[in-house]
């Protein structure tokens, strides 16, 4: 189980950051004996996959974010390591210097292969989509966040010539961006920090 925060920061002075923090389940399998539909008596052992699913526990929202930055690193991540999300293109050099005191800061690896695909007119739809399959299987929980839900309500899905497109609302999503952020699992569709709890 991995522990995550996932940042948004706000490109201008009037928008404001998004912060989620909480959990990534990996899969896991388990065994168990039930008894078999054929033979009286016999058990028989059946292995259940658990998928991997993203559980978010609490959340902040507001234009001056960096000591609560601070604040979420040392409470929710302590001595263990976590992964710390962000876009770099809108924090700016002192939340970074911030985050640098707590947490080592690495480029991510970009793993291109992993979402090769011809399904979308563009990386930010292929990531609105792998969002999307998250809710659609059940695999995402997150407290009730009127915003959030606000913002998810008002995206649309199309297909374009054949293709996946997300068409967004001009209004910012800054919740809906905080969320891809913490289910980010590789490619080229946003630029992110990833940080690690200092040892």
């Amino acid at each position: 189980m991995k522990k995550i925060i996932a940042c948004s920061i706000g490109q201008t002075s009037t928008e404001k950051s998004v912060m989620f923090w909480g959990y990534h389940i990996p899969e896991s399998k388990k065994s168990k004996f039930v008894p078999s539909k054929n033979l009286r008596g016999v058990l028989s052992q059946v292995v259940e996959i658990e998928k991997e699913n993203y559980q978010i526990i609490d959340y902040f929202i507001g234009q001056d974010i960096k000591e609560k930055i601070k604040e979420v690193i040392e409470e929710f991540f302590k001595k263990e390591k976590g992964i710390f999300r962000i876009n770099p293109g809108g924090a700016s050099n002192d939340i970074i210097q911030e985050i640098k005191e707590s947490a080592e800061v690495h480029k991510c690896r970009f793993e291109i292969e992993k979402f090769k695909s011809n399904e979308f007119t563009d990386d930010q739809s292929r990531m609105y989509f792998h969002l999307n399959k998250l809710f659609k299987e059940g695999l995402i929980k997150i407290p009730n966040i009127p915003e959030l839900e606000s913002q998810l309500d008002k995206i649309e899905w199309i297909v374009e010539d054949g293709k996946d497109k997300v068409v967004l609302p001009e209004e910012n999503q800054e919740f809906v961006k905080a969320l891809i952020n913490f289910v980010w699992i590789g490619g080229t569709a946003w630029a992110f920090l990833d940080v690690r709890r200092k040892r």
